[in-house]
């Protein structure tokens, strides 16, 4: 468990991070690393005080990923421990925003406490695990 602290998002880190506060439902993002931008294809767009839900727009086929991840940040926040998520797949859009690309990812959410023992924050830890999946599936 982590403790609050300043630069909890290592900014040199090739693992996609991202800091958001407990204010459900928005989750807002408070801080992320450029491995984050990256893979969310925000590059050169200012996140910061977005809601993570409204970074991406989850089609109706993921809809049980979105429920899965709201669930998630809230059971950290309830049982102030680690959650690691199964692999869940996310669509995201080509480099060239002209059709949806199949991905999967594998998120920890890591809860960082305030100085009164509440979840002041969650450290979101993000792996692409597309190549695992689709070698397994062969």
């Amino acid at each position: 468990m982590l403790h609050s602290t300043e630069n909890l998002v290592d900014k040199s880190s090739s693992e996609p991070l991202v800091l958001i506060k407990t204010d459900s439902p928005y989750f807002t993002i408070i801080d992320h690393n450029q491995a984050f931008a990256d893979i969310s294809r925000t590059n050169g767009v200012d996140i910061l005080g977005k809601s993570i839900v409204e970074l991406h727009k989850w089609d109706s086929s993921n809809e049980e990923s979105t429920l899965l991840i709201y669930d998630s940040l809230h059971k950290v926040i309830a049982e102030k421990q680690t959650v690691k998520l199964p692999a869940i797949r996310f669509d995201m859009f080509t480099d060239d925003l002209q059709e949806l690309q199949t991905n999967w990812w594998q998120t920890e959410y890591q809860p960082v406490l305030a100085a009164d023992g509440n979840v002041e924050y969650i450290l979101c830890a993000i792996k692409n695990i597309t190549q695992q999946m689709q070698e397994a599936s062969e």
